[in-house]
């Protein structure tokens, strides 16, 4: 406390405020002073990786394309540096100094290094001086200066600053931002916007990570609008101003991030790789086990700032955050808003280099002078410490600092390069005929006169081998020098012993002098001035002995402070420790391999994956033993079709009477009362509960035991009902005609698709068999399963590592009804088709109806949201693309012969190279795969539905039964959309925490009490959903689902074709809007007229807009992505600004449109790393956004027609939706018929999806396969195996005739189709490999050991020998016979099919 009085005395007595400027002005000159000192640190032989690489790229290019179109050509113009790992504009720099300097002399690229590091010496200089300018907004000006008295000393900028690399440059440009950000938040002008444009443009051609500061100039935009509510269109034109001069100078700064985009991204994703730990670098290893955030504050602490000050700036980082909340301060959010994220991005990365930290030292020094003036101001106040005093405490408290910071100088900068000195020495003491061996992935010395350095370095971040081994000692027997330049290796690799046994040995014995060779020179330089040393311990983190000579090196100062390990970002480029060893003993590579002494190459872990086995395993399961066959249970399949249909229907039909008495006070604001839902939410509700019971053992999923829960829960609902029948009965009655209607749309749906289903049943087909074999394996796997998880078909011995509740839920249905899987799979087609139209029409068609009733207009439901409601099953489910209608123009010019259904998904993959796949909800049905995303659409609808049922029934109280009842229900709905489809997790979370969010900061409540409430309700919903389904979540292992950025990009017409209706519609609406908006603004603001000066801003932003459009054609769809949701949020602030009462209505539509539209902008930069080019993640996400954006459409209906007040408006609206309707319903119409015809056989029409196989013969591979014999034997082995013996068959390619058994049967083999394996197991894609190749040494071998030992292991029962395996191994029956005698008893063989069950114990 003495400390901060004795400052703030020192200061007002030694700056007085007309010496501000020339104090500042020696401030700088100090700062640049010290930044040039040793700037020749290298001796011109650039040993700064990063620095030598732009250095090299920015000589190489050439400014000559700038003279022709070559420019444009990526390919071919000499200005691209394709290279991104940093930006492009250093590399252009380093090529304008070169030239300039030209001009004055040759200028080699050795020579470059002193001006451009003194131009770096200079942005950290003029930082000085920004620091003080941006400390003046809250200190005074001699706290201000000492502000920037600390920057000029500090060691880490005055470090960076001998080096050009970005780093300095984006801190300097970071600062700059800061401060105009905040300034815009009060006077926000066109300068200001330009000038932050160029700043963001600047920082972001030096580096990507600059996008963080994008935080706080979004911020200082909104914050500004907040303050001043009536100066919307000077924020407009601001905003605009900004985002085109940004658009126009990222493009000057850095083109080929646009004109190559695919070398940009694919550049910026192996850094973010690196970064993350995906990419496995060796420079990146060192920082293996290093805690995520501590380890950088503690480099920080250490050697970028030192100890002592650091303590002070961290301190005072809590007290400027403390004092900012406390008193509300707009620059205090302003920093806070980029900091924090800022550090915790960058200490979360696995990589965390201590210069990626740099643009925080400024704010934080900046922090802890303000905490000193905290402390100085309290102390002052007392008086009672003297002047003299005060100065001598201000000399003590700068002494610590400058000390530390001349130490570095002093030591490091003003003696030579230990690398040098190195050579020098090796030049003196060796002849050119003795070889010098170095490490590769490191520095190498400088090659003097004389020295013979070895072309082959030791390669020692080689997996241990002993070929590894034998080379390194072949090298190290022939040499005479062993040169270690810096610690890179020595101190990293034995850290990863599970990696590197024989490596982390191998050091020891180098430094123990086992091998022969012993230290004899060392070259160090260490941070030290007037006897006191600041020491780096090297092998701190590694099990070595120092040797002697290094620690004898730190005896010779009087004082010596270890502070142990440095990153090496700070120690390994401008003062590595080389260690030069010599071979004394000459032994032999055969002696040095024996005194190596290691031989456990065995046991080294190569990938570094854990040795235990990640996936669940499953127990024998012999529950069904006891049963006469696994058909037993499907009991209903001895009557007609008809009557199992009707079996069918009813058990659906009893769901609706289980749940309505539990749901229906849900949906008491819906006209129809919700009755859309109740038959998917009894399903899903009883199939939780079941499930649940199943999942903990306490039930067997057998016929008997779920009747009797499903009676018990009866009972429970009618009790229920016999409670609230009065209630209940009153709002049937009310709706009673609504409740018909919609019984009737579920009906027709169902009947409609059961139709198209029983004209084309096939589970299988060789060329477009789609997902359904999967999905049919599932379903028998789960039907013969008696808990859960269930076991897996295709990788026998272990769970299902897969999201198959919507698979569980067809079982569930399938063992109540009786009906065999065979027909169930398409019955279940149909049923998912009828309960995601009737929840669609539910939804759509209330909403309608609660939009007129907010604008106080007539209501009838059977008007426009009956309307509305159809339009909805129209848009989402029915309607095609646009591709149709291209295929039908075709085929009536003579271009196309026939309708291509499968073509319209692939819209965009047959011009973009992605591989991607535009699947719509009404392919989906039609092609009929029971896979994950048809399965979720019902469930996706309900979590949109009942987030907007929580959204518009508000309440200002904290805690609210129905609340929380709503939200537990949506937690039950998040947790089983993950256990449906996973993909859509994150837009569940997304829909119900948006609806949370929404729903709070829209009230009136203070900004405490929302911020409260939404924790609770997001914490809440969070933990439920996870509870609910933990069983699932502790037996699912998610795959591997980092981010990469895209190199594919939509073209914009492909971007039209698919999402032509929503655009069409969002459109019109927005047009209307607009033109009726303009009397509205003119009454409320008859005096807002815009000047001539914002009308020149508004035409210049639209040509611009033009240009811009037409320029950059490669990013069309991302940018008119940009603009719709920019459009969006435009459209809720006016609303909202003009109190219009659809506000909040249409606050929830533009949640579903932004989301809708922000999905495919989302896959427009970023895949999934795993993907197939961006295969699925196109696919998934697509799919949704198609969902939100149709669905939406459907109610944007409604908004259109309110806005129409005039005939014209009417006329274009009939013509444009006349013109919609019949584009999106030629798909259907189209589509059928091609579809319907796509099997083997159309001679007959049922629902048995397996009865193709009677009549099909197939070529696989060159030989024809009677697929009768397969329906046979399979038929036969589900009659008559009732428990789930493990089948081994052969595994060929998938989508091919492979692992039919387990198909259709549900029995696990040993692996079924190997890719879906891998994706779903990617955690071990080895075992999965490991299995297909012992698969087919089994069919081959004449091993008998071979043959027992791979049964016993994989615990295999039966043993498939079909027309499949006689193809590829026909010897196999007569060796397998021979080998295993009484072990194998021959169960079937008919027809060359064979099935062998195996017995381990006989004899």
């Amino acid at each position: 406390m003495i400390l901060t009085k004795s400052i703030s005395d020192g200061l007002n007595k030694i700056f007085s405020d007309h010496q501000n400027k020339i104090i500042l002005s020696i401030i700088f000159i100090f700062g640049f002073s010290l930044r040039l000192i040793g700037i020749n640190w290298d001796s011109g032989y650039l040993f700064h990786p990063d620095e030598r690489a732009i250095m090299m790229h920015g000589y190489d290019i050439s400014f000559l394309s700038l003279k022709s179109l070559d420019f444009f050509n990526s390919e071919i113009s000499t200005l691209n540096p394709k290279w991104f790992n940093y930006g492009s504009f250093p590399v252009y720099f380093v090529k304008i100094v070169s030239i300039f300097s030209n001009f004055f002399s040759n200028t080699s690229i050795y020579d470059l290094r002193i001006p451009l590091r003194i131009f770096s010496a200079l942005i950290d200089s003029i930082t000085i001086i920004f620091l003080y300018k941006f400390s003046r907004i809250i200190l005074d000006k001699n706290w201000s200066l000492l502000v920037s008295f600390l920057a000029s000393i500090s060691l880490i900028n005055i470090q960076n600053s001998h080096f050009f690399t970005t780093d300095i440059f984006i801190t300097n440009f970071s600062l700059l931002i800061l401060y105009f950000s905040y300034k815009n938040i009060y006077a926000l002008t066109i300068k200001k916007s330009i000038f932050l444009a160029i700043l963001f443009a600047l920082g972001m051609a030096f580096k990507f990570s600059f996008i963080t500061l994008l935080i706080p100039i979004s911020v200082s935009f909104f914050l500004y609008l907040k303050i001043n509510q009536e100066k919307i269109s000077n924020f407009f034109m601001n905003l605009i101003a900004f985002i085109f001069s940004f658009s126009i100078f990222i493009f000057i700064f850095q083109p080929y991030m646009f004109l190559d985009f695919s070398t940009y991204a694919s550049h910026v994703n192996e850094q973010s790789k690196m970064v993350r730990g995906i990419l496995d670098f060796p420079y990146t290893r060192q920082y293996y086990e290093t805690k995520s955030f501590i380890y950088p504050v503690l480099q920080i602490f250490k050697w970028g700032l030192g100890p002592f000050l650091s303590i002070i700036c961290f301190l005072g980082s809590f007290y400027f955050l403390i004092i900012s909340i406390k008193n509300k301060s707009l620059f205090g959010l302003l920093v806070f808003i980029w900091i924090i994220p800022y550090f915790l991005i960058n200490g979360s990365f696995q990589v965390k280099f201590t210069r990626y930290f740099l643009p925080m030292i400024p704010i934080l020094i900046f922090f802890g002078v303000s905490f000193i003036k905290f402390l100085a101001d309290i102390y002052i106040s007392k008086k009672i410490i003297s002047r003299k005093i005060r100065y001598l405490i201000l000399i003590l408290f700068l002494i610590p600092s400058v000390h530390f910071t001349f130490s570095y100088i002093n030591g490091i900068y003003l003696t030579e390069h230990p690398a040098y000195k190195a050579s020098i020495w090796l030049g003196d003491n060796s002849s050119q005929n003795q070889i010098i061996i170095q490490e590769h992935w490191e520095e190498s010395i400088p090659r003097l006169s004389g020295l013979n350095l070895a072309h082959e370095r030791l390669e020692m971040y080689n997996p241990d081998t002993p070929e590894k081994f034998l080379k390194v000692f072949q090298q190290l027997s022939e040499s005479d020098y062993y040169v270690l330049y810096s610690n890179r290796l020595y101190a990293t690799i034995p850290r990863l012993e599970d990696r590197y046994p024989g490596s982390k040995l191998f050091y020891e014995k180098v430094f123990n002098g086992d091998f022969g060779f012993n230290i004899v020179n060392y070259q160090k330089q260490s941070m030290n001035l007037f006897g006191v040393n600041y020491s780096e311990n090297y092998f701190e983190r590694v099990d070595i002995e120092k040797p002697k000579i290094i620690s004898d090196y730190e005896d010779k100062f009087n004082f010596n402070i270890n502070l142990g390990w440095s990153d090496e970002s700070f120690s390994v480029y401008d003062h590595p420790n080389v260690i030069i060893l010599r071979n004394d003993k000459k032994y032999s590579q055969e002696k040095l391999f024996e005194i190596f002494g290691f031989d456990d190459f065995n046991n080294i872990n190569y990938y570094d994956f854990s040795s235990n086995y990640p996936y669940k395993k499953v127990q024998s399961d012999e529950s069904l033993v006891s049963s006469n066959s696994y058909k037993d249970q499907f009991f209903s399949s001895e009557y007609s079709l008809l009557l199992q249909i009707l079996f069918w229907f009813i058990t659906i039909q009893i769901f609706t009477f289980f749940s309505l008495p539990i749901f229906y006070k849900l949906f008491l604001n819906f006209p129809d009362f919700g009755f859309g839902f109740y038959k998917f939410f009894g399903l899903i509700l009883f199939g939780f509960i079941i499930w649940l019971l199943s999942s903990n053992k306490l039930l067997d999923f057998i016929f008997i035991e779920l009747l009797a829960v499903l009676l018990i829960s009866l009972l429970i609902s009618f009790f229920l009902f016999i409670k609230n029948k009065d209630e209940i009965f009153f709002y049937i009655s009310k709706s009673k005609e609504k409740i018909f209607l919609i019984e009737f749309i579920f009906l027709i749906t169902f009947v409609f698709f059961l139709i198209i289903r029983y004209l084309n049943p096939d589970l299988w087909h060789p060329y477009r068999g789609g997902e359904k074999p999967m999905d049919y394996a599932y379903l028998n796997a789960i039907l013969r399963s008696t808990s859960f998880p269930p076991h897996d078909p295709w990788f026998s011995g272990f769970s299902m590592n897969y999201y198959y509740f919507g698979q569980y839920l067809v079982a569930l249905v399938s063992k109540l009804s009786g009906i065999p899987s065979n027909i169930s799979y398409n019955l279940a087609i149909p049923t998912f088709f009828a309960f995601s139209s009737a929840s669609i029409f539910s939804f759509s068609s209330n909403f309608s109806y609660l939009y007129k009733k907010s604008k106080g207009l007539r209501i009838d439901w059977f008007k426009t949201p009956l309307i509305s409601g159809i339009f909805g099953i129209l848009f989402v489910l029915i309607f095609g693309n646009f591709d149709s209608i291209i295929q039908i123009i075709n085929i009536i010019f003579g271009n196309q012969d026939n309708f291509d259904y499968w073509r319209s998904t692939r819209t965009v993959s047959m011009v973009s190279g992605g591989l991607e796949i535009n699947e719509f909800p009404f392919f989906t049905f039609l092609f009929a795969d029971l896979h994950a995303h048809l399965l979720s659409i019902p469930i996706i609808i309900s979590i949109i539905t009942v987030s907007f049922l929580f959204y518009y029934e508000s309440s200002s109280k904290l805690i609210v039964i129905k609340k929380f009842s709503v939200l537990f229900f949506l937690s039950f709905l998040t947790g089983l959309i993950k256990a449906t489809n996973s993909w859509d997790y994150p837009l569940a979370i997304m829909i119900v925490s948006t609806s949370i969010l929404i729903l709070n900061f829209t009230s009136n409540d203070k900004l405490t009490y929302k911020i409260v409430k939404s924790a609770i309700y997001l914490i809440f919903y969070m933990i439920i959903s996870r509870l609910l389904f933990l069983n699932f979540d502790l037996n699912f292992i998610m795959p591997d689902l980092s981010l990469s950025l895209s190199t594919w990009k939509t073209p914009i017409l492909s971007f039209l074709q698919i999402l032509f209706l929503p655009i069409t519609l969002f459109f019109i609406y927005l047009t209307f809007y607009f033109h009726n908006l303009r009397s509205r603004i003119q009454i409320i603001y008859p005096k807002l007229k815009l000047s001539i000066k914002q009308l020149v801003i508004v035409t210049f932003s639209t040509l611009l807009l033009i240009i811009i459009f037409v320029f950059l054609y490669d990013f069309l769809t991302i940018l008119s992505l940009l603009l719709i949701i920019f459009s969006l949020v435009f459209l809720v602030f006016l609303k909202f600004k003009f109190y219009e009462n659809d506000f909040r209505l249409f606050l929830w539509l533009s949640i579903m449109l932004t989301l809708g539209f922000g999905l495919p902008l989302f896959t427009e930069f970023l895949i999934i790393d795993t993907d197939i080019n961006r295969m699925n993640t196109y696919f998934k996400f697509n799919f949704q956004s198609w969902i939100l954006l149709n669905l939406s459409s459907s109610i944007i209906i409604t908004f259109i027609l309110n806005e129409i007040d005039s005939n014209y408006k009417k006329y274009i609206f009939i013509s444009a939706f006349t013109l919609i309707f019949f584009i999106g319903i030629s798909y259907p119409i189209y589509a059928i018929k091609p579809r319907l015809l796509d099997r083997f056989n159309n001679d007959y029409y049922e629902l048995d999806g397996t009865k193709y196989m009677l009549n099909a013969e197939y070529s696989q591979e060159g030989y024809w396969l009677n697929l009768s014999d397969s329906y046979k034997a399979i038929d036969w082995i589900n009659k008559n195996i009732s428990n789930n013996k493990v089948i081994l068959e052969y595994s060929t390619d998938l989508y091919s005739w492979s692992s039919r058994v387990s198909i259709n049967t549900g029995l696990p083999s040993v692996l079924g189709w190997d890719w879906h394996q891998k994706q779903q197991r990617s955690l071990d894609q080895n075992q999965v490999t490991l299995r297909k190749k012992q698969i087919e040494e089994f069919y081959k071998t004449d091993s008998n050991q071979y043959i027992e030992d791979f049964l016993e292991s994989y615990d295999v029962g039966l043993i498939i020998y079909g027309s499949l395996e006689s193809n590829f191994f026909p010897e196999f029956p007569k060796r397998l016979e021979e080998k295993l005698g009484d072990k194998i008893t021959k169960l079937y063989d008919k027809n060359n099919y064979k099935i062998y069950e195996y017995n381990a114990e006989a004899k």
